[in-house]
Formats: structure tokens, C-alpha cells, sequence
């Protein structure tokens, strides 16, 4: 069995704890996998991370990577359909698994003006190209970007908050009042598709992760980071953290990079999150288990093996209904869903994402 095979099996395991280990959070708002988020992303939408995305084109060759940001993009508050000229949006992959990026790629965007930007990459701090957001930007390699405006590929929420996340809004998972909370909302987009020769070929497992940082006193300064979607709302809660420390704590975890959570007590909110909400649930945890688990779950990195076209665990595709997987595997309960469906007409071919509403 592959080093890959049994890291996937470790984190089914894993998340079965995570379709109730949020249950007892106060109310929350509308928000996607990586929200409820601390301050300083919530209050600017287009450094603000919505969900992570990486999966294998049709034919095994190629890998595309996806950031979104700007939840509810021009329809909520503190989001515009743009991104953010003093933001920097960095996609990170880590291909010898010791949780620090190898190849690290990052976009900076000028001014909107007629509806467009301009739009810069850098590969590992090498300029590898440039554009218009909302064109097809090709890049040498075989590669290629695309940046704009695009229907929300997330799909799941409400019952979920009332009926797991412990929102009391009387809702409940499949009840009649079900509603696609994203059906007609965008984000804005960053799709990169690269050859798996770009990142070690075939059958190589990687890690990635996302980070925005904004320009603070001549300084880039991290906003906000992502993995695997939920890993923050989830663990960093007021459950294990109390009323008075929980933003602090996210604020912390969007600060720093994948490899520096270890040592920031991060595992052991995982730990204690699994012990409190499963003990509630007839069916706890040893301090061993959760130890265990948390050492999977942190750090925060989305793994996925090149060339494999299987969806979450493997990566995440942009049909995955990572809500569905996690209350199927959570309840060992195989089918298990919110009866929410996806809402969106995913293109066959790059940039994937089905057009703005």
C-alpha cells in the first residue's frame, strides 16, 4: 500500500470526527468552508480565503489548482467582484512533505478599469507571466492561468449550521425549509492549471495550500491561509478557546504558515475539540485517538496525489460534496447528506468554473 494510500485512509479516519466536532459553536453567519473567519479576513473579501481546490484534468496529464475568494462576491458585505490591488494571493505546494512550500506561486493584480485587471504570476519569485483577468493568460511549461469572476462552487450550509454547527436557526439536516444558501452568489476565481511534469510527475502526493497577504507599513503581511476546507471554523472555536480568545486564536492561525502550526497549540485544540464533542456524543475519544488524529489534521494542507483523478480525500474536486463526506464518514452512516445538491454547470474544460451569475 503507497505512502499516499494510507495518509487518504488516516484522514477518513480522521474525519469522522468532523461532521459533529463543531456542535455547541454560537450562531454564525453565511459562510462557506473556510469561514467564520477571524477579523482581518472577514472584514476585506478579496483577501478573505473561500475554499481551496486541486484535482486532475480528464486525461491524468495535468493538475489545476483553485482559489477562491470574496465570498458572495459584489452581493455580501465587505466583498467586491475584484481582487485586491494591495493583496498578494499565493498558491503553495509542497512536493517532499515536510509541510514547507517547494514551489510557490503568486499573484498580484492592478487597478480594475472596464471591468478587467491586469494580472502578474511569479513562480518562486520568478515573473512567469502576465495578463487580463477574465482571459486565458498562457504561460510557459504548458501551462495556464485564468482570474475572474465566477459562479460559487460551494453548495452546502444552513441545515448544516442549525443542525451540526449548533446555530439554532430550528433548522435540520434534509427538512423541508432546505435551501441552497450559494445558488445565484459568485467569487472571484485564480485557476491554474500546470502539467504533472511541473510538479514531479505522476503518482507524486503534494500538499497544498493558499495564503493572501496585504501591504501593511511597506510590509506584506499574511491574512489569511488555507488547506483542507474548514480546518479553523472547526478546531479554533469557542468550545475549546471561550468567548474572549477565540479570535485571537484565528487570527493566529491565518498569520502563520502550515509549518510553523505545530508548535502553536493548534493540535491541541483539535485534541480537545474531539474529546469535548464526542464525549457529548455517547462515543469519546481517548486522549490517544484524538492525539493521533490531530497529528493528520495539523498541519493544515491539502494533499493530493498527481494524476489520480479520484475526488476528497484526494484533493478536492470542485463536485465533491465535502459537507455530504464529512456527515457520511462523521455518523458512519454510508449516503448521509443535507439533500443539498450542486447548484452549478461545471465547463468541461479550463477554467472549469461555471460562469458568473
Amino acid at each position: 500500500m503507497s505512502h499516499s494510500t494510507n495518509r487518504r485512509q488516516r484522514l477518513a479516519s480522521i474525519l469522522s470526527a468532523t461532521a459533529i466536532l463543531a456542535v455547541g459553536l454560537a450562531p454564525i453567519s453565511a459562510e462557506a468552508a473556510d469561514h467564520l473567519d477571524a477579523p482581518t479576513a472577514a472584514s476585506m473579501g478579496a483577501a478573505d480565503i473561500n475554499d481551496v481546490y486541486a484535482f486532475s484534468t480528464s486525461d491524468s496529464a495535468r493538475s489545476v489548482f483553485i482559489i477562491t475568494v470574496n465570498p458572495g462576491a459584489g452581493a455580501l458585505p465587505n466583498s467586491t467582484e475584484y481582487f485586491g490591488s494591495g493583496v498578494e494571493y499565493n498558491l503553495t505546494v509542497d512536493t517532499d512533505a515536510n509541510a514547507a512550500p517547494d514551489i510557490t506561486y503568486s499573484l498580484r493584480f492592478g487597478n480594475p478599469s472596464g471591468g478587467t485587471q491586469d494580472v502578474t504570476i511569479w513562480r518562486n519569485g520568478t515573473r512567469w507571466g502576465s495578463g487580463m483577468t477574465e482571459r486565458n493568460i498562457t504561460l510557459s511549461g504548458g501551462s495556464k492561468l485564468w482570474a475572474g469572476l465566477r459562479d460559487d462552487p460551494f453548495f452546502d450550509l444552513d441545515a448544516f449550521k442549525g443542525n451540526i454547527l449548533g446555530a439554532e436557526n430550528g433548522r435540520m439536516l434534509c427538512d423541508a425549509q432546505k435551501v441552497d444558501f450559494f445558488l445565484g452568489l459568485n467569487v472571484s476565481a485564480i485557476v491554474l492549471m500546470v502539467p504533472n511534469s511541473e510538479l514531479g510527475g505522476n503518482g507524486q502526493t503534494v500538499g497544498i495550500s493558499a495564503n493572501t497577504k496585504i501591504r501593511k507599513g511597506g510590509e506584506w503581511i499574511q491574512a489569511d491561509q488555507m488547506g483542507r476546507p474548514g480546518i479553523s471554523t472547526v478546531f479554533n472555536n469557542r468550545l475549546v478557546n471561550g468567548d474572549n480568545q477565540v479570535n485571537y486564536v484565528k487570527e493566529l492561525f491565518n498569520r502563520v504558515t502550515p509549518s510553523e502550526q505545530d508548535n502553536l497549540g493548534f493540535r491541541k485544540n483539535v485534541v480537545d475539540t474531539l474529546i469535548a464533542v464526542s464525549t457529548k456524543f455517547g462515543a469519546p475519544y481517548t486522549n490517544a485517538q484524538a492525539t493521533d488524529l490531530s497529528r493528520v489534521l495539523i498541519p493544515d494542507i491539502l494533499t493530493y496525489e498527481t494524476g489520480n483523478k479520484g475526488g476528497f480525500l484526494n484533493g478536492r474536486r470542485l463536485k465533491d460534496d465535502v459537507i455530504d463526506t464529512l456527515l457520511a464518514v462523521g455518523a458512519n452512516t454510508p449516503g448521509a447528506s443535507d439533500c443539498i445538491g450542486n447548484d452549478s454547470t461545471f465547463l468541461k474544460s479550463f477554467p472549469f468554473l461555471g460562469t458568473p451569475n
